[in-house]
């Protein structure tokens, strides 16, 4: 059934919202943002995310980007880093979770002094 992503689709604008929040799952950043695109239809809930990371610190592990709303059940995402080398991204939002897990293709930390990531997306919210 495709009514859900008509209904998506003829909502028309997303909200861009700004200061999402940001972090790793092992050291700190130093300084690093987010910002996202989102459009909720019912608990359905379409994403654009862009993080900047200016200054990565000692970040490591898992970098995380928390969600507007909370995650119904696992989904998964890609993206790329766009400033460096445009490596592949993967993103997990895990069920009843709102941190969005961001890794390279291979599983390692993507984060670096001056990555840029682009990621795309959507989920069923809890509510």
């Amino acid at each position: 059934n495709t009514a859900w992503v008509q209904a998506l689709l003829a909502t028309g604008a997303r909200t861009l919202i700004s200061g999402l929040g940001v972090s790793t799952s092992s050291g700190s950043l130093a300084d690093a943002t987010a910002s996202g695109y989102f459009r909720k239809v019912g608990r359905f809930v379409e994403y654009d995310i862009t993080v900047i990371i200016t200054n990565n610190g000692t970040g490591g592990g898992a970098f995380r980007v928390l969600m507007p709303w909370v995650s119904a059940r696992n989904t998964v995402c890609c993206g790329r880093e766009n400033a460096i080398a445009g490596y592949m991204l993967q993103g997990i939002l895990g069920a009843n979770s709102d941190l969005l897990g961001i890794f390279k293709y291979d599983g390692n930390y993507p984060g670096a002094n001056g990555a840029i990531f682009h990621l795309t997306g959507w989920y069923e919210a809890t509510t």
